[in-house]
Formats: structure tokens, C-alpha cells, sequence
């Protein structure tokens, strides 16, 4: 039987930690099929368990047992749609007697109305250079945007996605809406440009570097379209791999070929790039390359197999760029790579970064741990258009997807991870927690929790591993953060009652799972511990922070939160003690009369200190806090501090 540890609930009101442990259950059918089976018939699902199949066969190893119906639903709609599932969908899902049920809902949540922008926010973070503090865990909600924007466009088609970011044209719009900014090298002012292409440009905008050299987007363009490292041949050739000094100067030339154009500073986000003749970039041989370090090289536009770019009459250089990348074999495998390892935490590569591929002499990948399984899906994302819905779908019908996180004799050691012969334990990251807690919570105010999170540690996808865990910070964080903490107690939570049904329904709503009977009957009991009278009182001031803020805000005053919290702190001793007696007089009356004299009271307090009269919903807010009543908030602040929720398994 699996279960949540329970001893720590004793000690403290809350533990620090659960890990979700084994459960035995029957074991899958992992019948082994021979490599002389046929595969063209196959759908790509089919092909794919084929080919893990030899691999594990080969390596001696058993996949580990698939993993529950809970399990399955909740791992696929946080790496799918960065939510948890409710508890609805997820029992509708597990009662279902469907044999096909999990292909069903791989088909479907592609399709759902959240898919779309979760995969731009992710797309937004790879594209953009990450900023944990972010919500949507980019440096620029706009490349979020830009993704969804492209996305919808060409109905995910990669390659359309990258020619529009690479060598989108900015069209002057004949038509009012765009900004007014000069219009070609040495056009007149006053023509308002196209919005959309101008923010296709934000890509390179982004990227653009030190007085336009465009470095940064020769190094991101590498990264994410081709899945390799150049940084190292920008100083020389690279010792190790294929890529030259000037394979990198040849790839900058290209993507340099462009006149900065806008009005006043260059710097300022008006800027927007028209297209240039060929550019002739200079840079310092190395001394590595046999070069004195005092006399320049020369680099003009070429791509990285040594063919130059710039030559033809109907292309610009950047769409030459921009088709020679899409059409290169690295780039399907690139994305293939990159979308493999966001589902399984790591790439088909191993322990290399999935962007790194290493390229020798020969032109061939070195380090691929599944070649067959990498070169198939590359040449079947291809064939389906570069359709990112399409490829992410293959993977999740995917045997490899659907095993448990459970490890067995064969698997266990960390030297099998990179066969998936099970799914490991990802952590989830920032936009996950914020995304899961907004959906569990009903929707609730969540818009302080990216930063709440991050401050407790918590990261953007892109900037953890598979192997990371959750730490002391991050657990003090889930159960103290004040965010956190007013969003728990403006939820639905603070009106439940801690019923058998309610606590069942917060079990499946963040672990995907019913609870054990053990648990059940310590969530009953940890929902009625009184709370002291002093954390009463210490969430009463945390609202008078909260509402002077929201007040100030809407009456556009400019006080940080942070300025705000100094000036507050200057006549809290003044406040408190009135907040304190009041909360004393309420938690200890008999009758409503004696309640409603101690709300009068402290609803004054409130008023003369915000300035501002309570609102219905504030006085109502102001009631939550200072009720004793059983409820559910509790129970879901020690679920949201387990292992179990924080990772998907």
C-alpha cells in the first residue's frame, strides 16, 4: 500500500517533506517483440516501443510496470498544459474502461484550449534568455507571445516558425497602428510599420548584442534550431567536434546581414532590422589556429557545411539562412531532441545537454544513446510537416511515456536512466507549481506566486534537471509564504469542510491518487487543530498590508510593495496591540452579537489605517482570516509540501 508519512504531524503542524513511496501492483505485459518484425505498416508509437524494446532487451533490463491511470493523467496534463487535472477529469479518466483510453487522451489534450500557450511559455523561456521571477518564465512575455503568435499562424509547423523568426521582412503598414519610425536607410518619417512582422523580429531583436553584433543570436540559433555549441569555435576551432573558427564567423556574417533601423537611440525597442547586402565580419584568428592574434580574418555569409550565402537574386541572405537551417538534418533532430527531453528530462543524448550535439569530422553524432529512435522521429517530424502537436502526441502514446517512475531490480541504478526503461522524478518547475496551485485553488488570486516561488526556489524548466529535488527553502516556501499562504485562505479551501469527500477530492486534485485510510483519517484530524491565537493575529496584519497595497494601487499610488511594508512596520506597534485584543475578544464570544462587535472594531482599525472603506468582498476576506472553523486549508498547504506534488512521477 502506498502512503504519505505521517509521524512529523506530531511534531510540527505540518511536515516538511513526503516522499511518494513504492506500491506493488501488477506488473505490465512487457512482451519483448524481435527486431525481424515489420515495421513499415507501424504507426510511429508502435515503431518507437519496437525500438525500445531491442534497447532494453539489450541492455538486460526490464521497463518498470506502467504507471497508474492517476499517475498517467496528471503527468500528461503538467507537461502537456502545465496544470494538474481536476479531480473530475482525472476520475472520469481512471473509471473509464476504455483499452485505448491513454491514446485517447494524448489525442486530446494536443487539442486542448491550454496546449497551445503552455507550449509558447515554454517555447518564450527557450527563446528568450530565462528570468525566474517571470510568470511566463521568460526574459519578455513578448517571445511568449511571438511563440503563440507563430504557433497559431502555421498551426505549429517548425520549420515556418523559424523562417518567420529568422528573416521576417517589416512591411510598412499603409494603415494606422503601428509606430511611426523611419522607413529604409534613408527613407522619410512618419510611415507607421506592420505590428506582426515587427514583432517576429523580436527573436533577433532580443539577441542582437553590443553595438548589433549579433553574437547572442548566432550562438541561440545554433542551440535551438540545430542543437550544437559554437561558443567554443568563436575563439578557435573546436578540438573536439567539426565546427571551425570561421563556421562560426560565417554563420554571424549571415544573420548580420541587416541594417538596424528605427529613430533616436538604436537601443530602444522601436528598432526593427531591414535587409542588407552581404556583411563582411572581422574577427582574431587564434593563436590555436596558428593565427598571431594581431592580424584580423575576414568572415563573409556561409553556412556551417562552407556554401556561402548572399549569391541569390530572389532571396534575401536571411532567408537563404533561414533554408538551409530547416532543411539541414540537425535541425528535425534538434527539435526532436529538445521535446524529448522536456517530457523525459533528458535527451536522447544521454547526460550531454539536449542542445549539444557533438558533430565530428565524419559529420555524424557522436553520443546518442538511441540513434534509430532519433533518426526516426526526425524523419517522421519531418514527414508530418514539422508539426511540433504531432511529434509531442508520438511521445506521449509512447510505451517509454506511460511506465511507472517505479524502479525494479534492473532499472534502478542511475547508470539505466538513460535507457527510460522508467520515467524519472521531474521536478516541476516554477510556471508548473504556479500553474498546479492556480487550478487547485479554483482559480483563486495567484498573481504574486511566480515571484513567492521562485524566492523559495523553485526555477524555470529550462534551468533544472531531472535530478533535482525538493530543498528545506522550497518546503519553508509552500508552507510560509505569505502569497501562498492569503491565496489558500481567499480559496474555495477556507469554506470546505474537511468531509470524507472534500479531503478525497484534494488528494486527486494534487497527487492524481484517493487517499490511503491512514491518511484519510490524519487529514480529518490535522483539518480541526485549532490555530493559536497569535497566528490569528499575524494573518489579520498580513491583510492589512495586502489591502493597504491593493487600495494604494487603485487609487495610483506609486509605493512598492516592499516601500509600503517600512511604512507600515513604523506604526505597527500602535496597530497590533488594537488588532490583538479585538482577535482575542472574537475568538473568545459566545454569540454573534459579541463576534460582530470585535469585526466592527477591528473593521474600523482597518478603514482608519487603509484610508479606505472595506469593500463587501474585503470584509468577507477579513472574516476567513479570523475563523476557526474546520476547513481544508491546512490540509491542501501540507499536500502542496510534499515530494509527491512538487515532482511529476
Amino acid at each position: 500500500m502506498r502512503f504519505i508519512s505521517w509521524g512529523m504531524i506530531l511534531i510540527s503542524l505540518f511536515p516538511q517533506n513526503l516522499v511518494l513511496a513504492a506500491a506493488p501492483k501488477t506488473a505490465a505485459d512487457h512482451a519483448s517483440t524481435g527486431s525481424s518484425a515489420t515495421t513499415g505498416s507501424m504507426d510511429v508509437p508502435s515503431r518507437m516501443n519496437l525500438l525500445m524494446r531491442e534497447t532494453w532487451k539489450k541492455a538486460g533490463v526490464t521497463p518498470s510496470e506502467k504507471a497508474t491511470d492517476g499517475e498517467f493523467i496528471r503527468r500528461a496534463y503538467l507537461d502537456f498544459l502545465g496544470e494538474t487535472p481536476t479531480a473530475e477529469a482525472l476520475q472520469e479518466f481512471t473509471n473509464s474502461k476504455n483499452p485505448k483510453k491513454h491514446q485517447v487522451l494524448c489525442k486530446d489534450i494536443t487539442r486542448n484550449s491550454r496546449f497551445q500557450p503552455y507550449w509558447a511559455t515554454r517555447w518564450g523561456g527557450w527563446l528568450g534568455t530565462e528570468n525566474p521571477k517571470s510568470g511566463s518564465e521568460a526574459t519578455d512575455p513578448s517571445l511568449s507571445y511571438v511563440a503563440q503568435m507563430l504557433f497559431s499562424e502555421h498551426q505549429f509547423a517548425m520549420d515556418k516558425v523559424v523562417r518567420d523568426l529568422l528573416a521576417t521582412k517589416v512591411r510598412v503598414a499603409r494603415s494606422q497602428g503601428g509606430p511611426r519610425i523611419r522607413v529604409g536607410l534613408n527613407g522619410n518619417y512618419g510611415m507607421p510599420i506592420n505590428m506582426v512582422d515587427y514583432k517576429k523580429q523580436e527573436f533577433l531583436r532580443m539577441h542582437r548584442g553590443e553595438n548589433f553584433d549579433m553574437e547572442p543570436v548566432t550562438q541561440k540559433t545554433a542551440h535551438l534550431f540545430l542543437g550544437t555549441q559554437l561558443e567554443c569555435a568563436k575563439c578557435h576551432d573546436h578540438p573536439f567536434q567539426k565546427w571551425k573558427q570561421s563556421d562560426y564567423w560565417g554563420l554571424n556574417a549571415s544573420l548580420s546581414s541587416v541594417y538596424p533601423n528605427g529613430y533616436g537611440n538604436y537601443l530602444k525597442r522601436t528598432l526593427y532590422f531591414e535587409d542588407a547586402p552581404p556583411a563582411t565580419v572581422s574577427y582574431d584568428p587564434s593563436v590555436l589556429n596558428g593565427g598571431s592574434g594581431t592580424v584580423k580574418n575576414e568572415a563573409k555569409p556561409r553556412y556551417l557545411d562552407g556554401k556561402e550565402l548572399g549569391k541569390s537574386d530572389a532571396l534575401t541572405v536571411r532567408e537563404e539562412l533561414a533554408n538551409r537551417i530547416t532543411g539541414d538534418p540537425l535541425f528535425p533532430k534538434a527539435i526532436v531532441n529538445r521535446m524529448w527531453a522536456a517530457l523525459f528530462g533528458a535527451g536522447l543524448n544521454g547526460d550531454t545537454p539536449a542542445d549539444d550535439f557533438h558533430v565530428n569530422e565524419m559529420n555524424q553524432l557522436e553520443g546518442i544513446l538511441h540513434p534509430e529512435l532519433l533518426e526516426t522521429l526526425a524523419q517522421e517530424f519531418k514527414k508530418s510537416g514539422f508539426r511540433l502537436d504531432t511529434l509531442l502526441g508520438w511521445m506521449c502514446e509512447s510505451e517509454a511515456y506511460q511506465l511507472s517512475s517505479r524502479t525494479n531490480p534492473t532499472n534502478e541504478s542511475e547508470e539505466k536512466a538513460p535507457l527510460f526503461s522508467r520515467m524519472p522524478l521531474k521536478p516541476l518547475s516554477l510556471g508548473q507549481i504556479h500553474g498546479a496551485i492556480s487550478k487547485v485553488s479554483g482559480g483563486s488570486n495567484t498573481k504574486e506566486l511566480p515571484e513567492a516561488l521562485f524566492e523559495a526556489g523553485f526555477r524555470p524548466a529550462s534551468l533544472q534537471g531531472a535530478k533535482d529535488r525538493m530543498v528545506v527553502s522550497q518546503a519553508l516556501g509552500l508552507l510560509n509564504n505569505k502569497d501562498i499562504r492569503a491565496t489558500l485562505w481567499d480559496s474555495r479551501f477556507a469554506a470546505k469542510e474537511p468531509t470524507a469527500s472534500n479531503i478525497h477530492e484534494a488528494f486527486l486534485s494534487t497527487l492524481g491518487r484517493r487517499p490511503t485510510a491512514n491518511e484519510l483519517s490524519m487529514a480529518a484530524k490535522l483539518s480541526i487543530l485549532p490555530r493559536k491565537e497569535g497566528d490569528v493575529v499575524e494573518d489579520v496584519m498580513r491583510l492589512v498590508v495586502d489591502l493597504n497595497f491593493e487600495n494604494r494601487a487603485r487609487g495610483e499610488f506609486i509605493d512598492t510593495r516592499q516601500e509600503l511594508e517600512e511604512k507600515l512596520a513604523k506604526h505597527r506597534r500602535e496597530l497590533e496591540p488594537r488588532i490583538r485584543r479585538q482577535v482575542g475578544k472574537y475568538l473568545a464570544a459566545s454569540n454573534d452579537k459579541e463576534r460582530d462587535t470585535a469585526l466592527y472594531v477591528i473593521t474600523t482599525a482597518f478603514e482608519s489605517d487603509t484610508g479606505t472603506k472595506l469593500s463587501a468582498e474585503e470584509q468577507a476576506r477579513l472574516k476567513r482570516v479570523l475563523t476557526l472553523k474546520s476547513n481544508l486549508v491546512d490540509v491542501y498547504a501540507m499536500l502542496f509540501n510534499t515530494t509527491e506534488f512538487t515532482h511529476n512521477h
